[in-house]
């Protein structure tokens, strides 16, 4: 059985003593406990953990943004370090031993607390410089706020600007990104252990291409626009019904929002975008009699412990300005 406790050592190198309880049924009945004290590199848990997560090298590698290799050589210096076969391998993948799920537990206690310092001594900054960690969705930095991000780093020269282009939602908890600019179902709101600021409602309108829309009709018994389809496998799926039109079916299997803009302005079809996409594209209109329909919230988010950094806390304060000036766009009232 393992027992591991960890603890930082005195220059704060991110290496923790491990102490391995080790002794066999005759030492349980008559003898003495055996104590060895190993060392084990943090970074060989954070391989770890990722192996029990993903239950494969593979996956793990993935996660981690690293070499199959590497996690494989790490996997090694840690079940030799700890004298402890950690995975069984088996056809379907990795099953964790007996002795990994002893490890499991304390390693994650281990993560966390190396997850709070780091979130500590961040916000502890008392300058505008150094790294901010920015993750939004793709359509938002290209179509919205290229200009201003641009500007903030002009402005910033001493702030390291890192952007993470996903809608992922990346983990504020572990620093894999110190501000979230995210969209939430209307009515859902971000988990509990963020704190953040809900800016706008983002609405999607019908779009389409001027000659589309002047060969096409869109009410009444005789309307025959199609829309571009999404990851739709019927031909009128459920948001058809609420798309700020009558129902029309959909043509095709386009799942990507920059996909569905360029068909519409090849004239395939009707596309339903955001309004801060297709309001401005020059080869776009709304079609006619179309309304916007709202539908997901944009929040701004953050770690609690991140509140008080400066950079952090002047770059919320500007996307709060840039986000309030473009609310129109955003909300579909700029058309």
């Amino acid at each position: 059985m393992f027992c591991l406790r960890a603890a930082l050592d005195e220059k704060w190198n991110a290496s923790y003593i491990l102490k391995c309880d080790i002794h066999t049924r005759k030492n349980i009945v008559s003898g003495p406990k055996v104590i060895s004290t190993v060392s084990v590199d943090w970074n060989d848990l954070k391989v770890f953990l990722a192996v029990a997560r993903a239950g494969s090298i593979r996956g793990a590698s993935e996660s981690l943004k690293v070499a199959h290799s590497t996690v494989s050589r790490r996997m090694d210096a840690l079940e030799f370090a700890l004298k402890a076969r950690l995975f069984d391998r088996t056809p379907d993948g990795l099953l964790i031993t007996s002795a990994g799920e002893d490890l499991l537990g304390s390693a994650q206690k281990i993560e966390e607390t190396m997850h709070s310092a780091e979130r500590s001594v961040a916000g502890r900054d008392r300058e505008l410089s150094g790294d901010v960690r920015f993750t939004l969705p793709l359509p938002m930095a290209v179509c919205v706020l290229t200009d201003d991000l641009a500007n903030f780093v002009e402005q910033n020269p001493l702030v390291n600007l890192i952007l993470d282009l996903t809608e992922d939602l990346l983990d504020l908890s572990k620093r894999e990104a110190d501000i979230a600019m995210r969209f939430t179902s209307q009515g859902n709101s971000p988990p509990d252990y963020l704190v953040g600021r809900n800016l706008a409602t983002q609405a999607s309108c019908a779009y389409a291409s001027t000659d589309y829309i002047e060969a096409h009709t869109f009410s009444g018994p005789n309307r025959n626009g199609r829309w571009l389809g999404w990851d739709d496998v019927v031909e009128y799926p459920k948001w058809v019904h609420s798309a700020g039109l009558e129902p029309m079916p959909v043509m095709g299997s386009f799942d990507d929002v920059f996909v569905q803009m360029a068909f519409a302005k090849r004239g395939l079809g009707m596309a339903f975008l955001p309004c801060m996409m297709g309001d401005l594209d020059p080869g776009l209109q709304r079609v006619p009699d179309a309304r916007p329909v709202p539908h997901t919230s944009l929040w701004v988010l953050t770690h609690p412990d991140l509140r008080d950094s400066v950079r952090l806390r002047s770059f919320r304060e500007y996307l709060y300005d840039v986000v309030s000036d473009k609310l129109d766009l955003i909300e579909g009232r700029g058309a």
